[in-house]
């Protein structure tokens, strides 16, 4: 153990004097401070082999949030065992004297810097592992990580290593870091959910760095009187560490050949901080794959820019069937706005597909149904005739779609639902005849639906307005 740099605290500069400075050095410091987390990073380093193992024998994979879990563990202790056992106070003026005007700049990196590039590493190594297998792999999760997308266990660590500073009683300090976890990850959340885009992205990236720094820095110090000096440092650092970010993604795009996941990732990233060079080329790009993960982004920059996409009916066609609901839902938006028609029957297909295979996101793809109801309108019967076979989450989808639509060749369909077992298809069904025909708008029968009046009603409505077929 060195002498004066761990605990008692109570040692200050004057206990330290007399003591030769290789006991504090760097490697002595950091040497010492692994060995008291020794037993944590065996546990660890055995995690990280089972998770090869499961990834390499395709296993059980609830190892991997074991191990995900235990990097919380890891990181949260080793935040704590530096902060407790380093007396930065006594080994500033040692550090100052030894490496004169750097003598902070190496005692910062070691004391603080350090720990934070430990928890990132080993949450890259997870990440890594992680998506060992992936056709995309390495670069799909060293891309992400640049992206900043596994760095919150980072931020989460710096909140304690601020709220051990304050140096309160267990039972403030754990509320208290409970409490800022849970309006971090709900910012996070909040922001993720309505995705902004360009300048507000950069600024939100940027601003999110330069606080980390700041309060890394402040806890450093620890000199009130410096606050506006800290600050001024910390939004340089921010713009330095931002920009080397850009420039990076930068390298990526211009450096990566055409169509490959390095280059369009890269280019997805610039456009989103704001970044708008990518987008001509990444039009172009587009045309030549039938992709419609990068599609959805390229449409939304494309629009804000003015600039249309030259694609024929087929190939907006492909793109939809090849999608999942979520992309479909961004492009049948694209399409609704710009007054695109595409086959009726393909998007009678796509649907009956998705509803076996995600069926909810399928019922919630509002843009989709609204888009269908407006695009075949006139021409439901790709619709109507896969009813028949289809499941809950398609007659769902079918009635949400033919209330928008109007058309008057789903009401037999939606009657037949009425008058079924199952309640919900029903009050759905109830709610498309309503919008249809006009017919109980004020809702007698919201909770008796299959009421025979209201059916009966139905019925004569249809029959009035479609002309029986001729023998």
């Amino acid at each position: 153990m060195i002498p004066g740099v761990f605990p008692p605290p109570a040692e200050t500069e004057e206990a330290l004097k007399g003591q030769p400075f290789r006991l504090f050095a760097p490697g002595a410091l950091l040497m010492d401070l692994l060995g008291r987390i020794g037993t944590f990073l065996y546990i660890l380093i055995i995690l990280f082999a089972l998770q090869i193992i499961m990834k390499v024998f395709s296993l059980w994979q609830g190892v991997s949030i074991i191990v995900n879990m235990y990097l919380y563990v890891f990181s949260f202790y080793l935040i704590y065992i530096f902060f407790s056992s380093i007396d930065l106070r006594g080994l500033k003026p040692l550090y100052r004297r030894k490496y004169k005007k750097w003598g902070d700049l190496v005692l910062f990196s070691v004391a603080r810097l350090i720990p934070f590039a430990i928890i990132y590493f080993v949450t890259a190594v997870f990440t890594m592992i992680n998506y060992s297998g992936d056709d995309l792999w390495p670069w799909r999760p060293l891309l992400e990580l640049l992206d900043g997308r596994f760095s919150n266990i980072v931020f989460y660590s710096l909140m304690l290593l601020v709220i051990l500073k304050l140096k309160k009683e267990p039972k403030i300090t754990i509320p208290l870091f409970l409490f800022l976890s849970v309006i971090y990850f709900l910012v996070y959340k909040l922001v993720f959910t309505f995705s902004p885009t360009g300048l507000a992205v950069s600024l939100l990236k940027y601003f999110q760095i330069s606080v980390a720094l700041f309060f890394l820095i402040n806890e450093y110090v620890a000199q009130p009187e410096k606050i506006a000096k800290i600050i001024g440092e910390a939004l340089v650092l921010g713009g330095v560490a931002y920009f080397t970010l850009v420039g990076i993604f930068a390298a990526f795009y211009k450096f990566s050949d055409a169509v490959t996941y390095r280059h369009i990732k890269s280019a997805m990233v610039l456009l989103k901080l704001g970044y708008d060079f990518p987008l001509r080329e990444m039009q172009e790009e587009i045309i030549k794959i039938n992709n419609p993960y990068p599609l959805t982004t390229v449409l939304y920059y494309s629009e804000r820019a003015g600039l249309a996409l030259p694609l024929s009916v087929s190939r907006w066609e492909s793109y939809l069937a090849a999608g999942t609901p979520s992309t479909s839902d961004d492009i049948a938006g694209y399409l609704h706005r710009h007054r695109i028609r595409v086959s009726c029957e393909v998007l009678g297909s796509f649907a009956e597909r998705e509803s076996a295979r995600n069926g909810e996101a399928l019922v919630d793809a509002g843009r989709l149904i609204g888009y269908t109801a407006w695009c075949c309108g006139e021409d439901f019967e790709p619709m109507i005739r896969r009813c028949s076979g289809g499941d809950w989450y398609y007659k769902t989808w079918f009635a949400r779609t033919a209330s928008r639509a109007g058309t008057l060749e789903s009401i037999p369909v939606l009657i037949e639902a009425l008058t079924g077992t199952d309640e919900k298809l029903g009050e759905e069904a109830y709610r498309a005849l309503v919008m249809i025909t006009g017919i109980d708008r004020e809702q007698k029968f919201r909770k008796n639906f299959n009421d025979i009046r209201l059916l009966t009603r139905f019925g004569q409505y249809y029959r009035s307005r479609v002309p029986a077929p001729s023998r």
